[in-house]
C-alpha cells in the first residue's frame, strides 16, 4: 500500500486547499514534516486517518472537532486521498458531519457526512476515474476489504501516531494484551475462556440443585416412615420393615372380607324369604276382599250393558226434538214478516205466488241501485257549484297576476347592462393587487435590509482590527513557546544533571559516578517558564478564534444584507414603499367594490332567471283554471239534468232512495220467512220417522225411556273404573299366587334382624381392616417412590460432579488459575506466540540501533498481585547481562526500543494481513531525545527502511534531522491563524 496524494480544505487548521504530493518523495525516500507547534503537523496525519477510516486517532474518546475553525459559513470541509494498492489506485474524499450557520434566519443546521470512493481506470483513450461506492457506511466496508488493515492495525504499521508511539513498549500486561487481540482478532479465546466459565457455573447451579433435591427426598421418606434418617444408605431397614407391615395388613384384610362376604349372603337369603312370604299373604287377603264385592260389580255391568244400547237411540231422539222446535220458530217469524209489509201494492202481493214475489223483489232491487247512483250526483251538486265559482275565482287571479308579471320584467335587461360595465372596470383595478403587494413587501425587505447594512457596515472595522490584532498576539505566542522549546533542548544536559543523586545511575548512561555533570546556565529555560508559554499560546488562541468568528459572521450577515438591497440606496427604497403601499390601497378598494358588484350582477341575474320561469309558470296557471272552470260548468249542468228525471214524486232522489229501501227489506224478510218455514216441516217429518224406528229396534218404548237410561259422562266412568278394578284385582292376585317362587314357603315368618345385626359387624371389621391395609400400602409404596427417586438423584449427581470437577479444572486453567502454574490465561498464551515473533524483528533493528547493547525479550514471569501473567516485556542489557523494565531506559532508550519493536510489529501485523506490502510509514515525533550518535544511528534504521521503494515521512523539530533529509514538507502560519504547506 502506498499514499500517493491528499488534498486538505477546512480540515483542522487549514481553512483553504491544500495539496500534499507525497510520489514526490518517491525518489529521495525520505522527508520531513516541519513546522512551529501547533501548525499543523500532525494534522496531516490526521486527514490520512479520517479518509481511510473516518476517525482520528487523537480523538478517540473525545468529540472530534474536525472542520477547521477558519472556515465560513460556504466553506467546505474535505480531505481527499489517493492511494495504491497492488496495481490500483483509489480515490476516497470524505467530509465530516458540522453544523453551519443557517442562511435565513438564526441559528443553525447540519450538513451530514459524506463518502465517495473511485477507482482508476487506465485505457487506451486516457485514464478515467470510476465511482465506486457513494454512502459512508459502503465505503467503509470496501476499503476494509481493499486495505486488509482495521484503524488499528493502520496506527500500529502504517502511521505512529504522537503519543500512541511508546505505548505498546511500557503498556501493561493487560493493556498490551487489549492491543494485540485487536491487531490479532484472538478474542476469540476469551470468548472460550468466558463459555468455559458459563458451563461451570451452569454445572455448578445443578449440582447444587441435586444435592437439594436428594436431601429434601430423603427428608420426605423420614416423615413417611417415622424414623429419623441420617442419609439414603440407612433408609433400606427401614423400609423393609414398612413393607413387612404392609403385607400383614394386606392378609388380615382379606380374611376380613370373606367373612363379611360369608354374613351378607346368609342375610340376602333370609331377606328374600321374607319379601315372599310377605307377597304371597298380600294376595290373599287381596282376593277375599274381591269375592265380597261380586254382587255389587254384577250390578253394575248390568246398567251399564242398557246405557251403551240408549246411546244408539239417542241422535234420534235429539235430532225429532231439534226439528220440532225450529218448525215452531219458522211458523212465527212468517207471521211478523207479513205484519211489516206497509205498501199496498206490496201487500197484494203476499197473496199471490212466491215467483210473482220473487220477481217484484228483482225489480225493487235495480231501481234501489240506480237511485243509489243518481243520490250520490244529487248530495255533490252543492260541491260543484262551489267548485265552479272557485275555478272562475282563480281564472280571474290568474289573468290579473300575470299581466303585472309582464310589466315588471320588462325593467331588468336594461338594469343589468350597466352593471356590467361597471364591473369590467373594477376588475382592471383589483387584478394590480397581487403585484403591488409583492411589490410592497420586496421594498420593505430591502429597506429593513438596508438599514441593517448601515448598522453592520459601522461595526466591520473595529472587528477586523480586533481579529488581526488577536491574530499577531496567537502568532508571538507562538514563536515564543518554539524558542523556549529550542532552547530547552540546548539546556536539557544540565536539566538532566540537576536530577543527578550521588550513589544512583545516570538514567542515561547507568554510570554510578557523575564527575563533571553539566551546569545550567543563566538564561536556563524551566518547566514553569513553558507551562506559562503554552498557557499564553493557548489564550491567544482562543482569543484569535473568537475574534475571527466574530468577524466571519459579522462579513456575512453584511453579504447577505447587500444581496437583500439590490444596491438600492436606502432614501430611494423609502419612497418605494410609500408608493407601493398607496397602490396596495387602491387595489384593494377596488376589490371591495368589484366584490358589492359582483353580487349585484348575480342578484340581477337571478331575478331575470326567476321572472322568466314565474311568466312562464303564471302562463300555465291561467291556462289551467281556464280549463278547470269550463270543466266545471259542464259537469254541473249534467248532474243537475240526471236528479230532475229520477226524483219522481219524492222531494229529493234520497227520499225516494229510502222508501225503496224499506220496501224491499219488508218483501225479502217476507220471502225468507216462508222457505224457512217450508224446510222446517219437511226436516221434521223426516225426523219422527227415524226416531220411531229405532224405538222398535232397540226395545224402547218411547223418548222419555231412552232418556232415562242414558248415564251422565261422570257416572259412566265411575262404573267403568269400578268394574275393571275389580277384575284386574282378581288376576294380579290369581298370578301372584300362582307364582312357583311362593311354593314350599314355610308357614311361620322368618327373623331377618339377628343376619342383619351379623352382617353390621362383620362390615365394620373388614372396613377397618382395609383403611389399615390402605395406609400401609400408600406409605411403603410412597417411600419406594421416594428412595428410588433419591437413589436416581444421586446417581445423576455423582456423574454431574465428575464433569463438573472436569470442567473447572478446564476454565481455571485457560483463565490462569490453578492448576495453570503459570498464570497464564488461552488468549495470553496465544498471543504470546504472537509477541516472541514481534520481538524477534524487533531486535534485529534494535540490536543494531543500540550498539548491541539492549534486547527486548517477551517475559512469562508471574505478576504481582494476582495480576494477568504471559504477555510481559523486559530489556536484556548485554553489558551487564541483566534483564531491566523497560520502564527503566532513559527518553532516548525508550525511543529507539519503541521504534524497532514498533517497526517489528509492522512486519508481523503486515504478513497477518495478508502480506500488503506497506509502501509508505509516518513517524510523528520522539526524535528530540536522542543525543547526536544515537540520532545518526535511528537514521540510519529509518534510512535502510527505503529499500524497495518505500517512503517515510517524519514530524520533527530536531534541527539536525532538517539539516540532513533535503525533502520537506513545510507548514506555516498565515497572519490570519490558518496554516499553509509548502512542498519543497
Amino acid at each position: 500500500m502506498r499514499i500517493n496524494r491528499v488534498e486538505i480544505t477546512g480540515f483542522g487548521p487549514y481553512k483553504s486547499t491544500q495539496t500534499v504530493d507525497f510520489d514526490a518523495f518517491a525518489d529521495d525516500g525520505l522527508f520531513l514534516i516541519g513546522g512551529r507547534t501547533g501548525a499543523g503537523k500532525s494534522s496531516i496525519l490526521d486527514a490520512i486517518c479520517f479518509a481511510l477510516f473516518d476517525g482520528v486517532p487523537r480523538y478517540d474518546k473525545t468529540e472530534a472537532r474536525l472542520r477547521s475553525d477558519h472556515c465560513g459559513p460556504d466553506d467546505p470541509t474535505l480531505v481527499v486521498l489517493e492511494f495504491t494498492v497492488g496495481d490500483d489506485r483509489y480515490r476516497v474524499e470524505r467530509s465530516p458531519a458540522y453544523d453551519r450557520p443557517k442562511k435565513r434566519g438564526d441559528g443553525t443546521t447540519k450538513t451530514p457526512a459524506s463518502a465517495r470512493l473511485a477507482v482508476l481506470r487506465r485505457g487506451a483513450e486516457g485514464d478515467v476515474w470510476e465511482g465506486l461506492f457513494a454512502r459512508p457506511a459502503d465505503v467503509g466496508n470496501e476499503l476494509e476489504r481493499v486495505l486488509g488493515l482495521s484503524k488499528e492495525q493502520f496506527l500500529q504499521v502504517v502511521l505512529l501516531a504522537q503519543n500512541r508511539f511508546q505505548q505498546f513498549l511500557l503498556a501493561k500486561n493487560d493493556e498490551r494484551q487489549a492491543l494485540l487481540r485487536t491487531l490479532f482478532g484472538t478474542r476469540r479465546f476469551r470468548d472460550y475462556e468466558d463459555a468455559l466459565a458459563e458451563r461451570t457455573r451452569v454445572l455448578a447451579e445443578g449440582l447444587s440443585v441435586t444435592r437439594a433435591r436428594i436431601d429434601q427426598l430423603v427428608a420426605q421418606a423420614s416423615r413417611r416412615l417415622d424414623v429419623e434418617l441420617m442419609n439414603l444408605e440407612s433408609a433400606d431397614d427401614a423400609a423393609a420393615a414398612l413393607h413387612r407391615q404392609a403385607e400383614e395388613a394386606a392378609r388380615v384384610a382379606a380374611i376380613a372380607d370373606e367373612a363379611h362376604r360369608v354374613a351378607a349372603t346368609a342375610h340376602e337369603g333370609l331377606t328374600a324369604t321374607a319379601e315372599r312370604q310377605r307377597r304371597r299373604a298380600a294376595a290373599e287377603q287381596r282376593l277375599t276382599e274381591l269375592d265380597a264385592s261380586a254382587e255389587t260389580i254384577a250390578r253394575a255391568r248390568e246398567r251399564l250393558a242398557l246405557h251403551r244400547s240408549a246411546e244408539t237411540v239417542r241422535p234420534a231422539v235429539l235430532a225429532a226434538r231439534a226439528a220440532r222446535s225450529e218448525a215452531a220458530l219458522a211458523a212465527t217469524a212468517l207471521s211478523t214478516a207479513r205484519a211489516g209489509v206497509s205498501h199496498d201494492d206490496d201487500r197484494a202481493l203476499l197473496e199471490l205466488e212466491r215467483a210473482d214475489l220473487e220477481t217484484h223483489i228483482e225489480r225493487l232491487l235495480r231501481d234501489e241501485g240506480e237511485l243509489e247512483a243518481i243520490t250520490a250526483d244529487e248530495r255533490a251538486l252543492p260541491g260543484q257549484r262551489d267548485a265552479l265559482t272557485a275555478a272562475e275565482a282563480r281564472l280571474t287571479t290568474a289573468t290579473t297576476t300575470l299581466t303585472d308579471a309582464l310589466t315588471r320584467s320588462e325593467e331588468l335587461p336594461a338594469r343589468l347592462e350597466g352593471v356590467l360595465e361597471r364591473i369590467t372596470a373594477s376588475s382592471v383595478a383589483a387584478g394590480r393587487a397581487e403585484s403591488a403587494a409583492a411589490e410592497r413587501e420586496r421594498c420593505q425587505a430591502a429597506a429593513r435590509a438596508a438599514e441593517m447594512l448601515d448598522e453592520l457596515v459601522l461595526a466591520l472595522p473595529a472587528a477586523e482590527a480586533l481579529e488581526l490584532d488577536q491574530g499577531r498576539k496567537r502568532t508571538a505566542a507562538s514563536i515564543a513557546l518554539d524558542r523556549l522549546h529550542e532552547r530547552r533542548l540546548g539546556g536539557h544536559a544540565a536539566e538532566l544533571a540537576a536530577a543527578l543523586v550521588d550513589g544512583e545511575a545516570c538514567s542515561v548512561c547507568g554510570s554510578l559516578e557523575h564527575p563533571a555533570p553539566a551546569e545550567a546556565g543563566d538564561d536556563a529555560v524551566t518547566e514553569s517558564m513553558v507551562a506559562a508559554a503554552v498557557a499564553d499560546l493557548e489564550a491567544a488562541t482562543r482569543g484569535a478564534d473568537e475574534a475571527r468568528t466574530a468577524a466571519d459572521a459579522l462579513r456575512a450577515r453584511i453579504g447577505e444584507q447587500r444581496v437583500r438591497t439590490d444596491g438600492v440606496d436606502r432614501a430611494t427604497l423609502d419612497e418605494r414603499v410609500t408608493a407601493a403601499s398607496r397602490a396596495v390601497a387602491l387595489a384593494a378598494e377596488a376589490a371591495e367594490t368589484l366584490v358589492a358588484q359582483t353580487a349585484e350582477r348575480d342578484a340581477l341575474r337571478r331575478e331575470l332567471d326567476e321572472a322568466e320561469a314565474r311568466l312562464a309558470a303564471l302562463r300555465e296557471k291561467r291556462d289551467a283554471a281556464d280549463v278547470e272552470a269550463s270543466v266545471a260548468r259542464a259537469a254541473l249542468a249534467t248532474a243537475t239534468d240526471r236528479v230532475e228525471q229520477h226524483r219522481g214524486e219524492f222531494t229529493t232522489v234520497a227520499e225516494r232512495l229510502r222508501d225503496t229501501t224499506r220496501r224491499l227489506r219488508a218483501l225479502r224478510s217476507v220471502a225468507e220467512a216462508e222457505r224457512r218455514e217450508e224446510s222446517a216441516l219437511s226436516a221434521l217429518a223426516t225426523a219422527d220417522e227415524a226416531l220411531a224406528a229405532q224405538l222398535t229396534e232397540s226395545g224402547f218404548a218411547d223418548a222419555e225411556s231412552v232418556e232415562q237410561a242414558l248415564l251422565s259422562p261422570t257416572d259412566q266412568g265411575e262404573v267403568e273404573a269400578s268394574v275393571r278394578a275389580h277384575d284386574e284385582g282378581r288376576a294380579i292376585a290369581k298370578a301372584t299366587l300362582a307364582d312357583p317362587e311362593l311354593d314350599g314357603l314355610p308357614s311361620e315368618p322368618v327373623d331377618v334382624d339377628a343376619s342383619a345385626a351379623a352382617l353390621l359387624v362383620s362390615e365394620h371389621a373388614r372396613d377397618e381392616a382395609r383403611s389399615a391395609r390402605d395406609a400401609l400400602i400408600e406409605r411403603d409404596t410412597s417411600v419406594a417412590e421416594l428412595l428410588s427417586a433419591a437413589r436416581a438423584a444421586a446417581s445423576a449427581s455423582a456423574e454431574a460432579h465428575a464433569e463438573y470437577e472436569t470442567v473447572a479444572t478446564l476454565a481455571a486453567s485457560l483463565r490462569g488459575d490453578t492448576p495453570n502454574t503459570k498464570k497464564m490465561k488461552l488468549e495470553s498464551y496465544v498471543l504470546a506466540a504472537e509477541l516472541e515473533e514481534i520481538v524477534a524483528a524487533a531486535n534485529g533493528r534494535l540490536r543494531q540501533m543500540s550498539g548491541g547493547r539492549y534486547r527486548l525479550e517477551h517475559s512469562d514471569a508471574l505478576a504481582y498481585r494476582k495480576a494477568s501473567s504471559g504477555l510481559g516485556l523486559q530489556v536484556l542489557d548485554l553489558h551487564t547481562g541483566r534483564p531491566r523494565s523497560t520502564h527503566s531506559l532513559s527518553g532516548g532508550e525508550s525511543f529507539l526500543a519503541s521504534l524497532a519493536l514498533a517497526l517489528g510489529l509492522a512486519e508481523v501485523v503486515t504478513g497477518r494481513a495478508g502480506g500488503v506490502t506497506l509502501d509508505t510509514l509516518f513517524i510523528d515525533e520522539g526524535f528530540g531525545s536522542l543525543d547526536g550518535d544515537t540520532l545518526e544511528i535511528a537514521m540510519g534504521t529509518l534510512d535502510s527502511l527505503r529499500a524497495g521503494g518505500r517512503t517515510i515521512g517524519l514530524i520533527s523539530h530536531v534541527e539536525a534531522m532538517k539539516e540532513q533529509i533535503p525533502a520537506k514538507l513545510a507548514i506555516d502560519v498565515a497572519d490570519g491563524g490558518w496554516s499553509v504547506i509548502d512542498q519543497r
